[in-house]
């Protein structure tokens, strides 16, 4: 019994050896299996450090180490149809009353925006965009005054306030100290929103006629008319008035706008015709002014400051044979003021059904 038992504590130390030995066996295998993937990575990361480690070691490497012994390369992001449709651009128009058939664009209007004219009905809107005192615009209910500067792209941006009533205010400074910047005529500076012109026009619903457009961006008005060209062709606007630079003068600082070497050529380029210029109150050919063009061409002067400023009126090049508008007549708009509305208020209200 007592060997019986004996040989039993043998067999059982033998076998609880042979687990330690198996256990101590399996320990040394795993380690070195572990020791190998660390001295592997190790070996990896200085690869990488040292710059030697190819393209596809690395993606090996980083698919190793975040995806196991799966190694299942990383799945791409799908858009789902929701996202595709809300990444995708759609038009913003705006949502002007159905009987609205036609706007009129009125750039840098300050306090005194154009209106439609009257024939084109109680319903014709004017959208004047006005940074510094639009608040001083009296109502009119075809006036929607927008509080932001206009410009080649949309920003927050610098606007110096010139001149009373803010009148002569540029994203520019002006080029030379003169009576209507300095003293209490130069009221610093405004931080103001400016939207692209290319959004202004793009807002205007396609069945929405763009009857006329008139800009006052003191010294930005060639760059705004430049940038939305293509737009304004299109849409066949038949009309604009465009504020430029005359006799080699430059009123801001580096702000393209002379009539002369900048507009003439780029309009008739693009389907325009110069009808003619504005000089105060005086009505100047566009014969006369082609005349001027070409002296001024001939002496190739450099550009000066000073204040030398026009009104030149366009016309789109396809109507010469339709309308006899070479007079200042089809570029006549009247001016808001605060008088009464032309129009009654049923007429007005007539207009939102």
């Amino acid at each position: 019994m007592k060997k019986l038992k004996s040989a039993t504590v043998v067999k059982r130390k033998a076998f609880g050896s042979l687990w330690i030995v198996v256990g101590i066996g399996i320990g040394v295998v795993v380690a070195k299996s572990t020791f190998s993937q660390l001295h592997g990575t190790t070996r990896n990361m200085m690869e990488v450090l040292a710059g030697t480690m190819s393209n596809d070691d690395r993606e090996n490497q980083a698919m190793d180490t975040f995806q196991g012994d799966n190694k299942q390369p990383p799945q791409e992001h799908q858009n789902t149809a929701s996202e595709a449709t809300i990444s995708k651009k759609q038009p913003a128009y705006l949502d002007l009353p159905p009987a609205t058939k036609t706007v009129v664009l009125n750039i840098g209007s300050n306090r005194d925006p154009i209106l439609p004219k009257e024939s084109a009905g109680p319903c014709a809107v004017t959208i004047a965009f006005e940074p510094i005192i639009p608040q001083a615009i009296p109502s009119h209910p075809q006036v929607h005054v927008v509080p932001a500067a206009v410009s080649t792209s949309a920003s927050l941006a610098t606007m110096y306030a010139y001149n009373r009533n803010g009148v002569s205010s540029s994203l520019s400074k002006a080029a030379q100290d003169s009576y209507w910047n300095q003293g209490n005529k130069n009221q610093g500076i405004r931080i103001v929103p400016v939207m692209a012109m290319q959004d202004v026009l793009d807002a205007i619903p396609p069945h929405v006629a763009i009857d006329f457009i008139q800009t006052d961006a003191q010294g930005h008005d060639f760059a705004i008319i430049k940038s939305s060209i293509v737009t304004i062709r299109e849409r066949g606007i038949q009309h604009l008035k465009t504020e430029v630079y005359m006799e080699n003068t430059i009123t801001y600082e580096g702000a393209e706008n002379d009539l002369c070497r900048h507009w003439i050529p780029f309009m008739t380029s693009n389907g325009y015709s110069l009808v003619g210029l504005e000089v105060g109150k005086e009505l100047r050919s566009s014969e006369s002014v082609m005349a001027s063009c070409r002296r001024e061409g001939a002496a190739d002067a450099s550009f000066l400051p000073g204040l030398k400023e026009a009104d030149a009126l366009w016309r789109l090049s396809s109507l010469a044979h339709e309308v006899d508008d070479t007079t200042k007549s089809a570029f006549d708009y009247p001016i808001h003021k605060g008088s009464p509305p032309a129009f009654s208020a049923q007429q007005y209200a007539a207009c939102k059904q």
